[in-house]
């Protein structure tokens, strides 16, 4: 992303993925933004992005089943001067039912944020279950 001239920023992004046959694959993505008006002590907001996950197609007899494990780490994203660290934790399961052309899929994400202010945040816990039906 190139910076528009009236918002004084730039930004360079970037994800790559691979698929073995053995089913192993993975993730990565990282951007980075170059901000032109940075407070004093503000560091450039920067994230980088990394998943592992393995296809089975043989465990179980209804369709192939996908696991994954991904973690993050945010710096900077919503305020540039005050130190952000954000970190997000995600384990994923996604199980096809072949014969019905329908994907199961449940997941966990665990998001953590600190910054320097004197404001201690909660960890957030997210469960995700549902369906999807192709047709």
């Amino acid at each position: 992303a190139w910076f528009n001239a009236d918002e004084g920023w730039s930004q360079i992004s970037g994800s790559a993925s691979v698929l073995f046959s053995t089913g192993l694959n993975f993730t990565i993505a990282a951007s980075s933004k170059d901000v032109d008006d940075m407070p004093a002590n503000g560091d450039d907001p920067t994230f980088i992005y990394g998943k592992i996950g393995y296809i089975a197609d043989q465990l179980c007899p209804v369709g192939s089943t996908a696991i994954s494990v991904d973690y993050g780490m945010y710096n900077n994203a919503a305020a540039l001067d005050i130190g952000q660290e954000a970190v997000g934790f995600g384990v994923q399961l996604v199980q096809e039912l072949a014969a019905w052309s329908t994907d199961l899929y449940a997941g966990y994400r665990l998001l953590s944020l600190e910054d320097d202010t004197a404001i201690e945040y909660e960890d957030i816990s997210i469960i995700t279950a549902g369906a999807r039906f192709s047709f």
